[in-house]
């Protein structure tokens, strides 16, 4: 639609299920949209499909241990698709899978999956099915509704909190270390969230110093 007039430019031939299931590249060129089957992306002037994107592999079940069956694919790859988003460079696209595994996929600009990445189990924090996704703005860490921030080159959360109870509706960072975010619930709500990323970075760079001692690294388990 033309954001002036109101008016329909195009129309796209295509079953997107949810309004959270589609992104837009930062130049306005594309469309990216999934159903439970399909994830495709158009081009937004021709409203033409440029390219189908890969289901990623289908997730071994839990105590599974025959790798056949990881390489599967699910007959609906896409039904707990709860995100998408492309990078600041349009690239990549980026989406957060919910539900019982959750994990985040990311897609080159030809379809291919080049990385899946299984989140660790967590508690208290409630990541939800459906949420924002959002990328740092330099692309180092992604922020799942408003709950938890996950580290891109190390896959662990490097920020949580508590499950607020709300709806997640929109998200977006303002800068480095400020985050938007739209809820509703009974009614709506908005907060900005002071994030500590300086200390997040100076944690992940001692963290990965082995010359400095640590008595918990990042992803170890406390029995």
């Amino acid at each position: 639609y033309d954001v002036q007039t109101g008016k329909q430019l195009r129309k796209f031939d295509c079953e997107f299920t949810k309004a959270n299931r589609t992104a837009i590249t930062p130049d306005g060129r594309y469309l990216a949209g999934a159903s439970d089957k399909t994830f495709e992306v158009y081009n937004i002037e021709s409203g033409k499909n440029v390219v189908t994107m890969a289901p990623p592999p289908r997730l071994m079940p839990s105590g599974a241990r025959d790798d056949a069956t990881r390489r599967l694919q699910d007959p609906i790859p896409f039904h707990s698709l709860g995100a998408l988003q492309f990078s600041s460079d349009g690239r990549e696209i980026v989406g957060y899978f919910a539900r019982s595994q959750p994990r985040i996929v990311v897609w080159d600009t030809r379809g291919n999956v080049t990385e899946d990445i299984p989140l660790p189990e967590t508690r208290g924090i409630g990541l939800p099915d459906r949420a924002t996704f959002s990328a740092s703005p330099d692309g180092s860490c992604w922020m799942i509704g408003s709950n938890a921030l996950v580290d891109r080159k190390t896959k662990h959360y490097v920020w949580q909190r508590e499950a607020t109870g709300l709806d997640n509706v929109h998200g977006a960072f303002l800068d480095d270390e400020h985050f938007f975010a739209l809820h509703k619930s009974r009614r709506w709500s908005s907060e900005v969230i002071a994030l500590p990323m300086a200390s997040i970075k100076k944690s992940l760079a001692a963290a990965a110093d082995p010359k400095i001692p640590a008595i918990l690294r990042p992803g170890q388990s406390v029995s």
